[in-house]
């Protein structure tokens, strides 16, 4: 299993009817009109975050979604970026969607004033495949100034020094003073996994990590990377940010002897 997070925003005008919200700019995914391709790799939707403070309604639509009704997403939390939670995220992965490989897919919402919309969409190449088995949590940095309302890739540091072998990533926690979304760039892998960020020292938003409270689904393996081959951050920030911080759940596998 793998999956992937993309992302759509816009400095959305009120509407009452549902509206476009427009694709930003993916290395991974192609653009089409205000829609994104789907992509061959990454047919199943797995689960929507939505975050915006006059946000009402988000809707998908795809010709396959059509087929029988365009996909309504609920809840949806009327907040500012800083003090979302888990009541604007809907996740579906053990049971996702599968859509049509190279078909379009559409995000439309409808809001109450003007201002800063966001959605985000894991897609993936199936039903998840939980684990279960011993982790280690560990803490990473960057330092990266990033560009508001745009994907930027920031390198990460540990804060302890890593023993040679191998790590699969289980879980994250990602925050940053401005964070919308973020994901990951292993080194050896196409898919991008990410989730929500979080601007506040809570555990709001949080549905991406192991043993969280809130009984966060088990994503299973996001990706794997060598001990020396940290993977690079990409985040999405509302506005320009200087440092990020990860909590990474790690299944360590030693080097062999």
């Amino acid at each position: 299993m793998a999956f992937s997070l993309i992302a759509f925003y816009a400095n959305q005008a009120i509407s009452a009817v549902l509206a476009p919200l427009p694709l930003i700019t993916d290395q991974l995914f192609r653009a089409t009109g205000n829609g994104v391709i789907v992509d061959p790799a990454h047919t199943y939707l797995m689960g929507v975050h939505t975050q915006g403070p006059t946000m009402t309604r988000c809707q998908l639509d795809s010709p396959t979604l059509r087929r029988v009704l365009n996909y309504e997403v609920s809840p949806i939390e009327l907040a500012a970026v800083a003090a979302h939670g888990e009541t604007d995220s809907y996740l579906f992965c053990d049971q996702p969607i599968k859509l049509g490989q190279n078909e379009e897919l559409d995000v439309e919402i409808t809001n109450t004033a003007q201002d800063h919309e966001y959605v985000g969409l894991m897609m993936g190449d199936g039903p998840i495949k939980p684990v279960s088995v011993q982790s280690y949590r560990a803490h990473f940095t960057g330092s990266t100034t990033v560009t508001a309302n745009a994907w930027s890739t920031c390198t990460l540091t540990s804060d302890q020094g890593l023993q040679p072998g191998t790590y699969d990533v289980i879980g994250v926690r990602c925050k940053s003073a401005t964070g919308v979304f973020f994901r990951l760039v292993f080194a050896n892998q196409v898919a991008r996994p990410g989730g929500k960020c979080i601007q506040v020292a809570t555990v709001q938003g949080v549905v991406q990590q192991q043993g969280n409270k809130f009984g966060s689904p088990n994503f299973g393996i996001w990706g794997t990377f060598a001990f020396n081959l940290v993977p690079n951050l990409e985040i999405l920030c509302d506005s320009a940010d200087t440092a990020q911080s990860l909590d990474l759940d790690l299944v360590y596998h030693p080097a062999a002897a």
